[in-house]
C-alpha cells in the first residue's frame, strides 16, 4: 500500500465520498431537502479548488 497526499486529479473521487458519507450519515438528523440538494459537481470544484491551494469562501 502507498500512502500520498491528494491532488487535484481526486476531488472526483473525494467529492463521492464526502457527499455519499454525509447522506448515509445524517439521514434522519439534517433535512432530507439538505442532503438531497449536496452535489457532486460543487464538491468537486471545491475540492479542485482546496487541494490546488486556492482560498475558498
Amino acid at each position: 500500500m502507498q500512502i500520498r497526499r491528494a491532488d487535484s486529479k481526486d476531488a472526483t473521487g473525494i467529492a463521492k465520498v464526502h457527499v455519499d458519507s454525509w447522506r448515509a450519515t445524517y439521514k434522519g438528523i439534517i433535512p432530507e431537502d439538505f442532503l438531497n440538494n449536496l452535489s457532486y459537481e460543487h464538491r468537486t470544484e471545491y475540492g479542485r479548488k482546496t487541494l490546488q491551494g486556492k482560498t475558498i469562501m
